[in-house]
């Protein structure tokens, strides 16, 4: 079983890119190419495709409604949350990440475990 570690465990302090989306879901297609060119010249940050049809349990406990998705997480704290295929605001969410202006938490992460 793969236990996602409340983000606090292994990734404390780092800060995670996660995208939700499906591969059914054209518009969250459309994002995969620069959101790897995005985790390509950001190799600090830990950059995850999530697809919600795997793991609809975690969709539902972050509130994913649409597709994409976009969460810029730091330990247990989702710092910023972007819905629709906005590449303009997911460069600038991923950009932020370098200076230390990321503000307070949008929500806390809910313990969550995929077995």
């Amino acid at each position: 079983a793969f236990k996602g570690m409340g983000m606090d465990g292994h990734t404390r302090g780092e800060l995670v890119a996660a995208h939700f989306g499906a591969s059914w879901c054209v518009t969250s297609l459309s994002m995969n190419y620069k959101f790897e060119e995005l985790a390509q010249t950001h190799p600090d940050m830990l950059f995850l495709f999530v697809d919600v049809d795997d793991v609809p349990g975690v969709s539902s406990k972050l509130g994913v409604k649409a597709m994409p998705t976009f969460f810029l997480i730091k330990g247990k704290e989702v710092v910023k949350k972007i819905v629709g295929a906005n590449s303009d605001e997911l460069h600038k969410m991923v950009d932020a990440s370098d200076d230390d202006s990321l503000g307070s938490a949008v929500t806390t992460l809910p313990d969550i475990v995929i077995e």
